[in-house]
């Protein structure tokens, strides 16, 4: 799917190279494979360093900083939004029983995302920043004369408030519609007995 020509063309960013998306779409599946403890380092550094050489450095570590921005970003608020739906269940059957508007209810717990989202950001930023560092050590010997310095772009930070934005749209609509659709009498009284 990363490798798909049309996943970001209403993106406004500059178009990628083949380089540049190969090394991207790698890093995110082998951090993902981390994720569910499946060792692939053997295979993904030297993929990595493979479609990375000859490459410019300023686009390598654009790259590697917007991928572990995203997947940081995108894991904090997803674990957040499962948690907090979880726990407020009950809370959103009584409003509904006592006559609250169903799209009042979704419009504030949007808004509640959306501060939370803002928020995971904020972190993410800084995690991945400690990422890229770590990153940056797996990919350059010690001995190279070529200094490689990390910072996050203000175009990679748009670029990840669109998309995690739209992953947290999507993630609210999913954990509210079974709420929104039930009877408010039986969630109450399954989480009752």
């Amino acid at each position: 799917m990363l490798h798909d020509k049309d996943v970001n063309k209403d993106i406004l960013a500059p178009a990628k190279d083949r380089n540049t998306k190969e090394v991207e779409a790698e890093s995110i599946a082998y951090t993902v494979c981390q994720h569910f403890g499946i060792d692939t380092s053997d295979y993904s550094f030297g993929y990595i360093a493979g479609w990375s050489t000859g490459r410019d450095m300023g686009k390598l570590k654009s790259s590697l900083m917007l991928v572990f921005t995203l997947v940081a970003g995108v894991t904090i608020t997803s674990l957040l939004l499962c948690m907090w739906m979880r726990s407020r269940k009950r809370e959103i059957a009584v409003f509904i029983s006592m006559g609250k508007r169903k799209m009042d209810i979704f419009m504030q717990v949007f808004m509640e995302t959306a501060a939370v989202f803002c928020l995971s950001v904020s972190g993410s930023c800084v995690i991945g920043s400690g990422m890229a560092g770590i990153m940056k050590k797996l990919l350059m010997e010690e001995n190279t004369a070529v200094l490689l310095s990390v910072s996050l772009q203000a175009r990679d930070i748009a670029t990840m408030f669109f998309a995690g934005g739209c992953i947290a749209v999507i993630a609210v609509c999913i954990s509210l519609l079974p709420i929104l659709r039930a009877n408010p009498k039986d969630i109450l009284s399954k989480m009752e007995g």
